[in-house]
């Protein structure tokens, strides 16, 4: 037995978490959104680099050939230096 009942506080803690799990519940949610925000990050990250290779896809450059052309005309370069 306490002689004071601010002596008891810790064990009433400890008696009340044991019947409710407050703690716990808040740990584990508190896990939970940090999981999904993560998810969430992971998603809009993914959908930002598939934008950009769509956008690179439909670029002007790569629909005029300028890329292509540039490694023809090396290729016909070297070709020609060879002969």
């Amino acid at each position: 037995m306490a002689d004071q009942p601010r002596d008891c506080v810790l064990q009433l803690e400890d008696y009340l978490e044991c019947l409710h799990h407050k703690k716990e519940k808040a740990r584990a949610q508190t896990i939970k959104n940090e999981e999904l925000k993560q998810r969430k990050q992971r998603k809009e990250a993914a959908e930002v680099a598939r934008k950009i290779t769509e956008s690179n896809a439909k670029s002007d450059v790569m629909r005029i050939g300028i890329l292509n052309n540039n490694n023809d005309q090396k290729t016909t370069t070297q070709d020609t230096n060879t002969h």
